[in-house]
């Protein structure tokens, strides 16, 4: 009983917080991350038990079904964010124009009243003047709110749920001795954790970082990336150059002069390490000034280029390259992590983590089915986690 009040008291406390939010955001305005990383994870598990195990592509069709589908399922939600933000517009727009003439009397009653010296009627008409003023959104106001209310709660009560997997997997792949903290190994025996949360925390976990990563990679779009790597071109460059022209004859003089003046005073270093601090002391000089170029031209460039992004094509299109970029990033620091935890996976510490990778999906994708598995075979790193006789 204590250990389902454990679970169930601040399920429904990040419920009612999230409710809350969700009716001041509405369903226009709030994410639909919850139900997104929910139907991922239970659409991968359909998958997985769809395509035999025995199939070579198995891992692969897996992945590409659960990412197709948790693309698509993003693209759904923020349809209906877009729905439910024009009804509301919409209709907010009708009633102001409806009001247009209501509005138009109440201006007129407070120029009676500041007339009449009636300062009681005047405060009583501009209140009413300003819910003239803000036109309701209708029942699409109030069907955007119940309905965010419902979705942001869902969402508040599935990250509760990422934050006990992640502890719950740490204390369980970590081998930590929980024998003496009663509570802990109850919560770690509960039938919820038993039976669903191992079942679905590795799968939910990933689901839940791949959709951010898309989220991010759509909002910041590649086009921001340009000023970064024009900068980091921009800073070697001149790094370079730095370099160059402090080796340079002209600057000779300007060497020799450090070295048999400040070297000298500060630092007993012999002649040929003397010579290179005294060329590194100009080229830093000659780099630091030329930062304020690289300074300049990054915030010109970024500002030029989010000029191009108010485009609404072109935020689009630059988006969806954002979100590929970011996503193949992502999946390949996970093949190549996933790669190579499998080469251990008949080590002793690996045994727990080998069943709970078992039992998911997604996650299995990266692991027992990774199509980079091979690649890794032959690293040094087994050698060294491997026991000693």
């Amino acid at each position: 009983m204590a250990t389902n009040l454990i679970f169930i008291l601040p399920l429904c406390l990040f419920g009612v917080i999230g409710a809350i939010a969700g009716i001041a955001k509405s369903a226009s305005r709030i994410t639909y991350w919850g139900l997104t990383v929910v139907f991922g994870a239970l659409i991968a598990q359909l998958a997985a038990n769809s395509i035999s195990k025995d199939n070579s592509s198995h891992g692969v069709l897996v992945l590409i079904i659960t990412i197709a589908s948790v693309i698509v399922l993003m693209a759904i939600f923020g349809c209906v964010k877009s729905f439910f933000r024009k009804r509301v517009a919409n209709a907010k727009e009708y009633n102001a124009y409806k009001n247009a003439d209501e509005l138009e009397e109440n201006e007129a009653y407070k120029q009676e009243a500041v007339d009449s010296n009636n300062k009681k009627q005047f405060r009583k008409l501009r209140r009413k003047g300003k819910r003239i003023k803000n036109p309701s959104g209708g029942a699409w106001a109030v069907v955007s709110r119940i309905l965010g209310m419902l979705i942001n709660a869902f969402n508040w009560i599935v990250a509760f749920g990422v934050c006990v997997c992640t502890v719950f997997l740490f204390l369980e792949l970590c081998g930590v001795d929980v024998e003496q903290f009663n509570t802990i190994k109850e919560m770690l025996q509960y039938n919820g954790w038993v039976n669903v949360g191992v079942k679905f925390s590795l799968d939910v976990l990933l689901i839940s970082t791949l959709v951010m990563t898309v989220k991010s990679g759509f909002n910041k779009g590649i086009l921001r990336l340009i000023p970064t790597i024009v900068v980091l071109v921009l800073l070697a460059l001149f790094g370079y150059a730095a370099w160059s022209i402090a080796s340079l004859s002209a600057c000779a003089g300007i060497v020799s002069g450090l070295k048999e003046g400040l070297l000298s005073a500060i630092t007993s270093v012999n002649e040929g390490a003397s010579e290179i601090v005294a060329k590194a002391i100009i080229a830093a000089i000659i780099f630091l000034l030329s930062i304020i170029v690289v300074v300049i031209v990054g915030k010109s460039l970024s500002k030029l280029l989010d000029k191009f992004r108010d485009n609404n094509a072109v935020y689009v299109i630059d988006g969806v390259f954002g979100a590929i970029l970011s996503t193949a990033v992502l999946l390949l620091a996970l093949l190549v992590f996933g790669g190579i935890a499998y080469t251990l996976n008949d080590l002793p510490f690996m045994t727990r983590f080998n069943e709970i990778e078992q039992l998911s999906s997604f996650a299995n994708c990266f692991y027992e089915f990774n199509p980079m598995t091979s690649v890794f075979a032959n690293l040094p790193i087994r050698g060294w986690l491997e026991p000693k006789a």
